[in-house]
């Protein structure tokens, strides 16, 4: 087995996930000197996580259905239209951090800036951790309306993370050009969202989609 893979401990993500979630400040601390790669995180957290957002709502459209309130009723979505439907979705969203993680790399520059591709990749996969669980959080159909908090919450602690991640040139001006970079990244980053998720939705099957 890849050595990579063969790191995964349930109990180590656990204690990200406390501390990210608990800590939206101070996690910071803890993540700016840890000594690890793209290829790392992303078998570590992102993958283990990524699974979590797809089988939530699966489960839960199977075991629980979907509410369908033109009829007034439970329609329970069939496994293979469900499963293809969330794994497109997070598909998205796990190749849309890589984009994040680029475009804050080629973007921090011009705000005085400066963070390298795998550390900014690194920083949106740790503040992305609330909007993966908002996702899994689908297991219980009636939760999935919460994923919306769990995305704003995700944007919170990334404005944290910037703080931290990103380093100041020494010709910045005096006056803190962190929040114009922040609000452009953001824009940046729901753009980016906003187009994966087109560029998806076509894929999703129909009768699923047209349920939901």
């Amino acid at each position: 087995m890849n050595a990579v893979f063969s790191s995964i401990r349930i109990a180590d993500i656990v204690a990200r996930i406390k501390l990210v979630l608990l800590n939206p400040k101070r996690c910071w601390d803890t993540i700016s000197q840890e000594h690890t790669t793209v290829k790392v995180t992303t078998a570590t957290l992102v993958a283990p996580l990524a699974v979590l957002a797809v089988l939530g709502p699966v489960v839960g459209h199977k075991i629980f259905g979907v509410y369908v309130e033109d009829f007034d009723l439970f329609w329970t979505a069939p496994l293979f239209y469900s499963f293809k439907s969330q794994f497109l979705e997070i598909a998205m969203m796990v190749t849309a951090l890589f984009i994040d993680g680029w475009a804050i790399h080629k973007l921090a520059p011009q705000f005085y800036r400066t963070v390298s591709f795998e550390r900014a990749f690194i920083l949106v996969a740790n503040a992305a951790i609330p909007a993966f669980l908002g996702w899994g959080m689908g297991i219980i159909p009636g939760l999935l309306r919460f994923k919306v908090f769990a995305f704003a919450y995700s944007f919170y602690i990334l404005f944290f993370g910037f703080k931290k991640m990103l380093e100041v040139n020494p010709n910045a001006p005096k006056n803190d050009t962190l929040p114009a970079l922040f609000s452009c990244a953001l824009a940046l980053m729901l753009l980016i969202h906003v187009v994966m998720h087109g560029l998806v939705e076509p894929m999703t099957p129909s009768p699923f989609l047209d349920i939901l």
